[in-house]
């Protein structure tokens, strides 16, 4: 942009920058004095679709590149605020060595309304036909992580050109929002749902 070609910033602050490919990043770099990168490489790398920007290391970010050749210069954060303690067990775990500290009790213990609601839900699936309360047990207010492992159904993805699916497993999504919503009173714009497919 012509306004930086004739300016420079004491501070350069790039946020999300663990994200960002390093030419992206560099590029407002070189018009400030000090620059702060704000991110966290254990979550998503930088987007490269290029097979060859991809051989050449462009999906690593400057973030980790220079955090990993200066450790001394990173300041971890350890307090979060997006997630309670069992939500934070996992990452805590895997990824962040146990440095990781919920920000308030209230963040800690954090869980869904109890309030239920009158209508119960019933699974359409029909391989739970003998599991009457799944949908209980998976969905329940007072569980902040369940895994619920579908390996043994009979679930097979369908292939249809360059999209897959898996009608049984969306079946079974659709059957917890429903309760969710139905049987604790879960507000549907409450509800997210991240899928492979």
């Amino acid at each position: 942009h012509p306004l930086f070609a004739k300016r420079t910033f004491d501070y350069c602050i790039v946020d999300e920058a663990s994200q960002i490919t390093q030419p992206v990043c560099l590029g407002p770099l070189q018009f400030c004095e000090v620059f702060v990168l704000v991110g966290d490489h254990y979550q998503l790398p930088p987007l490269v679709r290029n097979p060859e920007a991809l051989r050449s290391g462009m999906a690593v970010s400057l973030f980790k590149r220079l955090s990993q050749a200066h450790p001394r210069a990173v300041v971890h954060l350890t307090h979060q605020y997006r997630m309670n303690q069992d939500i934070m067990l996992l990452s805590n775990s895997l990824a962040y060595n146990h440095r990781l500290r919920c920000g308030s009790p209230q963040v800690a213990n954090a869980l869904l309304p109890s309030e239920t609601a009158q209508n119960d839900v019933e699974p359409t699936d029909p391989t739970h036909a003998d599991d009457d309360d799944w949908v209980a047990r998976v969905g329940s207010p007072t569980s902040a992580v369940v895994f619920a492992d579908t390996d043994g159904l009979p679930a097979p993805e369908v292939r249809a050109g360059s999209t897959v699916r898996n009608d049984v497993e969306a079946s079974l999504v659709r059957d917890l929002v429903d309760g969710l919503v139905r049987r604790w009173g879960v507000a549907k714009s409450e509800i997210g749902v991240i899928s492979p497919y």
